[in-house]
């Protein structure tokens, strides 16, 4: 009978710890300031680790896990249909065949072309209306150099400009890797004459780099205005049921999570960002 006890006891503490890992989001997270930082003075206080932390306080019915890594890790994760989830993703049909998005939490100013200030007057043909860039015509130019950041998904209009041009030679790739030089780094040093980033990630770069070089940035034409930004799980039951929740914390704060990103952009960025809005 003891025995009996004890096999019915064991039993149930194994569905207690069962359901407790079933009821454990983990969050899977990178460095990519100021969007996810996970090191230095700022930690955990860009604009999607806010936004993290108030799915966190607001999906009480789960015990939360923050996992920080690369996004190969974060996607493979993901992939492997557990219990992890990622705020911050750009959505595209590739990641469509194995993450649950949820409904976007939040949009963004788009990646814009960047150059040094000083070079203003070789670029000035290409600038058009609204202070936009062909970028599909400059491209063809082998008189600027080109660099980029190999692998990356910019936009799928972006990338498929790359992708028409890419064996050109005046078109550099970089695999960006930790403790590498940035792209806005390399674009200082004149190791190209422009480049393609998000506005907040040039003002973060050039202030915690201590970059003294100037920058104008342009918007790119026939681009989106503004990109969408979504929580992704894994495509399981438990994925789809935490995005159904994350989805009703997503329409009750919206203006929350617009405050978030909002606090990281310089005063010409926070004004565009409120004109588009506006539309």
């Amino acid at each position: 009978m003891h025995k009996v006890l004890m096999f019915v006891l064991s039993c149930f503490i194994l569905t207690l710890n069962a359901n407790e890992t079933h009821k454990t989001i983990i969050w899977d997270t990178v460095n990519y300031p100021p969007s996810l930082i996970t090191e230095g003075p700022y930690k955990n206080q860009g604009f999607s680790d806010m936004s993290r932390e108030l799915f966190m306080f607001r999906l009480k019915a789960y015990e939360h896990e923050i996992e920080a890594g690369s996004i190969q890790k974060a996607m493979q994760d993901i992939e492997s249909k557990q219990n992890f989830c990622f705020v911050g993703l750009t959505r595209d049909k590739f990641k469509d065949e194995f993450i649950q998005f949820s409904i976007p939490f939040i949009e963004i100013l788009p990646n814009e072309l960047v150059i040094r200030t000083k070079d203003l007057k070789r670029f000035k043909s290409y600038v058009g209306t609204n202070n936009s860039v062909n970028l599909h015509r400059l491209l063809q130019n082998s008189g600027f150099d080109f660099g980029y950041v190999k692998n990356r998904q910019y936009t799928p209009f972006i990338d498929r400009l790359i992708s028409l041009n890419d064996e050109k030679k005046h078109l550099f790739s970089k695999e960006i890797k930790e403790d590498n030089d940035g792209i806005i780094q390399m674009l200082a040093r004149e190791k190209f004459d422009y480049t393609i980033e998000y506005p907040t990630v040039l003002s973060y770069v050039k202030q915690n780099k201590a970059i003294e070089e100037e920058f104008s940035k342009f918007l790119i034409q026939s681009a989106d205005k503004l990109s969408k930004l979504y929580v992704g799980c894994s495509q399981n039951e438990f994925g789809r049921e935490v995005i159904k929740e994350v989805n009703t914390v997503i329409r009750n704060n919206q203006d929350m999570f617009e405050s978030f990103y909002r606090t990281w952009l310089d005063y010409d960025s926070k004004k565009q960002y409120l004109e588009f809005n506006a539309k």
